[in-house]
């Protein structure tokens, strides 16, 4: 059929009206967000813990995710395509890369951005965050999961973890060989501004402590308490979290862990004694005798910084001037007196290094005079770590006491148990040295007191009228079981007297010593007589 041009006219009409009403429905398939003249891209970074719900972005504003804004990270965006709205077509471009830093509300706003994709990488950020160094890619306008909507105002919201990192302390026992943990050992934990985070962190049966969740920065243990005679190690341990990790209470690691040792060592002690025994000792005043100082040192003792041995006597004993040590060289230590106050201080700790321990000797008296009772003496050792823990070991006093005795000399006639008046004696030392001396009373008694224990001799140096003198000296023993002495003398009768002048007795013996005479030369004469 032949189609007029009238006909023509009329079907260009009628598919010009259908046109017409086609293409809006294809046009306008989607629904506009923004302005296609002033597009718009807006970054909203968030700080999140770990573990934190993730939810995926829509492009849309008005999402809320968890977490607070976060200024200060940088992002560069690079222009990978073009995108020409008039003709929907999208082109491959080398852009050159721009960088922004989020404000103090967490955002990147790039008004009247160029249509196309970009790429996204977070470049730098604060140090407490752990950056999302993963590329990712953003369509200006961006259509949404449906397909039905193109968005010319884009905001995302990417996320930073908030850096958690965690820590494991092992303590170690110095004293050990194996240097095997130390459990018992409590610690105080603290931030870099001084704040404590953790009171009552005490090491287990292995030596350790964990603990997780510590947010970035730096941080200190203090050590509180040690058990035992361990000395405390006295320094801040510090450490820093810069990596996010976790441990459990058993040591199972994820990420990243900070590790810190530290090392105790037991106190040196020390333990006075005289002439070896803690026992009260029991001595003649001003009679030397000897204190043992005796030292034991920790396996640190070449790092420490102080060690003072300080004796001070009591007022009633005297140092009398002798010292010396057994177990390291004299050299080692400087010894000063101070009327009665002693000190030995250590002069060079790397002699020391490798000594388990050495012993001071040293001499003293009691003073003459002094009353009979115990006469305390202690000692004190001062000492500083390496790491500056003072402490002080103060061990129980030991004891002297004065020892004393007497002796009583009971004179009496052995016949008659009559007690000897006039009777005169010397006690004397074994090299015959008079120590005292005396004459019995009228009761006979003779009775010296505050004697020292020792071996002495008892000499008779005159008897009384009458009787006879003792010839060999007697020996005396004044000691702890004998030391209150009762001693009866008898002193026997010479067995003869010379009668008084001019009495009868004399006139007796003279008469017969004249008859005795008269004999004799009465018996000369006749025999001369005979011989003639």
């Amino acid at each position: 059929m032949k189609i007029t041009k009238n006909k023509s006219l009329h079907l260009f009409i009628v598919f010009t009206l259908v046109m017409s009403f086609l293409i809006p429905n294809i046009s306008f398939a989607y629904d506009i967000k923004g302005d296609a003249n002033s597009p718009k891209l807006t970054i909203h970074k968030y700080e999140q813990e770990p573990d934190t719900d993730q939810s995926e972005g829509t492009g849309q504003p008005g999402q809320s995710p968890q977490g607070s804004p976060l200024p200060g990270v940088e992002f560069t965006l690079t222009q990978t395509h073009s995108y020409n709205s008039d003709t929907d077509e999208w082109s491959e471009v080398s852009g050159t890369p721009f960088t922004r830093v989020t404000n103090g509300q967490g955002q990147i706003i790039i008004e009247d951005i160029d249509l196309g994709r970009y790429k996204v990488q977070e470049t730098d950020g604060p140090d407490h965050v752990n950056l999302n160094t993963e590329e990712y890619y953003v369509d200006i306008p961006m259509t949404n999961e449906e397909g039905n909507e193109l968005n010319y105002d884009v905001h995302i919201y990417p996320k930073n973890e908030t850096i958690r990192g965690a820590v494991e302390l092992l303590k170690l026992d110095g004293e050990r060989e194996s240097e095997v943990g130390l459990a018992g050992v409590v610690f105080e934990l603290y931030d870099s501004n001084d704040e404590l985070i953790d009171d009552n962190l005490e090491t287990n049966s292995d030596g350790y402590i964990r603990v997780s969740g510590l947010a970035y920065g730096d941080y200190y243990f203090k050590e509180i308490s040690a058990p035992g005679e361990y000395v405390i190690f006295g320094d801040k341990k510090h450490f820093s979290i810069t990596n996010s990790g976790a441990i459990t209470t058993d040591g199972e690691k994820t990420g990243t862990v900070e590790t810190v040792e530290i090392t105790n060592y037991e106190a040196p002690s020390i333990e006075k004694t005289i002439n070896g025994s803690t026992e009260t000792h029991e001595t003649n005043r001003e009679t030397e005798f000897t204190y043992n100082l005796k030292i034991a040192l920790p396996k640190d003792i070449a790092e420490y910084e102080e060690f003072v041995v300080t004796d001070i006597l009591d007022d009633r004993l005297s140092y009398t001037g002798n010292w010396n040590v057994e177990g390291i060289d004299e050299s080692v230590l400087t010894f000063r007196e101070n009327g009665q106050t002693l000190t030995w201080t250590v002069n060079d700790f790397d002699e020391l290094d490798g000594i388990e321990s050495f012993t001071i000797n040293f001499t003293a008296e009691i003073n003459a005079g002094v009353e009979i009772e115990a006469i305390p003496n202690g000692v004190d050792l001062d000492f500083t770590n390496d790491s500056g823990t003072k402490g002080k070991k103060n061990p129980p006093p030991v004891y002297v006491i004065p020892t004393e005795g007497s002796l009583t000399i009971i004179k009496q006639d052995p016949e008659t148990s009559d007690r000897l008046a006039g009777a005169q004696f010397e006690l004397r030392d074994l090299d015959g040295k008079v120590i005292e001396s005396g004459t019995t009373n009228s009761n006979g008694e003779l009775e010296w007191t505050g004697l020292d224990y020792g071996e002495y001799q008892l000499v008779e140096t005159k008897a009384p009228e009458g009787y006879r003198i003792l010839k060999n000296p007697i020996d005396v023993t004044i000691n702890k079981e004998n030391s209150d002495i009762e001693l009866t003398v008898d002193n026997n009768k010479t067995g003869w007297e010379l009668p008084t002048t001019g009495g009868l007795g004399t006139t007796l013996f003279s008469s017969i010593g004249l008859s005795i005479m008269g004999i004799a030369l009465y018996l000369y004469a006749r025999r001369k007589k005979a011989m003639e």
